[in-house]
């Protein structure tokens, strides 16, 4: 009922399970207490509750099309998880009112080495979801969303996607993703101190970027990290931005792409825009772009 909390010791178990309004579940840590799915259905699901819905101290496992699936109601808290995706997607979050996400590492099974074995394939090209983790973070329609201390790596398309949300994260980061490591479509976000470093560009033909920011989004950033990127590192279409003490070294293309875009702001003592191949900043069909 909600309210109880239901324990897991020292052990793996299989299988697809739910978790109920208001209830938490609760294992010994992540290296102790594990959930793990190879079917398509997620490892865990919740629905948020009164008092929040909750998942802590687990580990998450899954080869099937999620690990970890939050969708409707009022509040959930995920803490100290590691949620580990061999396909598909690892964590989605969908229309819920309140989610806090802390202390929780995603990882998928890209790296430097095998990203050029990622192949896109069909009209459009994509990579293959049965084959590969795609999405890392997945969330949508969250107006209140608080993330601490997340950290989002190895995955082929997107580390995390963040839709129209309400997001504060502090933190962690999606770095050593290919494609893109973190985007943000409409909603508003502040972000500090967050590293997006080394986004693969593998054989995609869409280049890497660090962050995309895009369909209106309202960007507030503190200390970003951005280097070392096969492509670009923030991209803005159709976004405002503010950025204090952003750091972007030895990215590929541009360190910051600015288009069509009405009120980006690049700041701070800290800002090292440095060694970019082919620009510092560039703005194209923009206005009220500052940089001080």
């Amino acid at each position: 009922r909600p309210g109880d909390t239901v324990r897991i010791g020292a052990c793996r178990i299989v299988g697809s399970f739910t978790v109920p309004a208001g209830v938490t579940l609760a294992g010994r840590g992540p290296e102790q207490s594990t959930v793990e799915t190879t079917a398509p259905q997620p490892a865990l699901r919740l629905t948020g509750g009164t008092p929040a819905t909750s998942a802590v101290d687990l580990a998450v496992q899954s080869a099937g099309r999620s690990g970890l699936l939050v969708r409707d109601g009022a509040a959930v808290v995920l803490e100290r998880l590691h949620v580990r995706a061999t396909r598909h997607m690892a964590v989605g979050i969908e229309d819920v009112d309140s989610v806090v996400l802390r202390d929780v590492e995603v990882s998928g099974t890209v790296v430097a080495d095998n990203a050029n074995f990622v192949v896109p394939s069909g009209s459009p090209p994509a990579v293959d979801a049965e084959q590969w983790p795609t999405h890392g973070l997945v969330v949508v329609d969250v107006p209140d969303l608080t993330m601490e201390r997340v950290s989002v790596s190895g995955f082929a398309g997107l580390g995390v996607l963040l839709v129209n949300d309400g997001a504060t994260w502090s933190g962690g980061g999606a770095a050593a993703n290919l494609g893109t490591g973190l985007m943000i479509h409409a909603g508003t976000a502040s972000l500090d101190g967050l590293d997006l470093s080394r986004t693969l560009q593998g054989v995609l033909l869409i280049p890497a970027y660090g962050a995309v920011f895009a369909a209106g989004a309202d960007v507030e950033s503190t200390g970003l990290q951005v280097s070392d990127g096969d492509a670009y590192g923030l991209l803005h279409d159709h976004a405002t931005a503010r950025h204090a003490d952003l750091v972007a070294r030895r990215n590929d293309d541009a360190a910051v792409w600015i288009q069509f875009s009405d009120g980006v702001e690049l700041a701070g003592a800290g800002m090292e825009l440095v060694a970019n191949r082919f620009g510092g900043v560039v703005a194209v069909q923009s206005a009220n772009v500052t940089v001080a």
